[in-house]
């Protein structure tokens, strides 16, 4: 029996909660959520994930950063403002890399 152990961290995926609409100043329904992996494909446990707003308009994150579970994926509750918002998942380390979330705030 042998044990597979994952390397540094250098890929970024959306695993759900992109794409979304949903009321202006209130959190998503569904939870931005990435899967982090190594260079070969196997989850990481333990990996940073930073959390930051990018749009214009304003929003906010419950949590700025995060760390993967054992599934190798991180989220945040993430709250809208109105019109068009992004947010992007950073790896905090072992690669430059990002996923953005895009999502429609409309009037409550």
């Amino acid at each position: 029996v042998f044990e597979v152990v994952a390397s540094f961290p250098v890929t970024i995926q959306i695993v759900g909660g992109n794409g979304q609409t949903g009321p202006a100043g209130a959190p998503l329904m569904t939870a931005p959520r990435v899967r982090v992996t190594d260079r070969y494909g196997n989850i990481v446990v333990g990996a940073g994930v930073r959390w930051a707003v990018v749009s214009e308009g304003g929003g906010s994150v419950s949590y700025a950063t995060s760390v993967t579970n054992a599934l190798g994926e991180a989220t945040t509750n993430w709250t809208i403002a109105l019109g068009s918002n992004n947010l992007r998942a950073y790896l905090l380390e072992g690669s430059l890399q990002y996923a953005t979330f895009a999502a429609n705030g409309i009037a409550p």
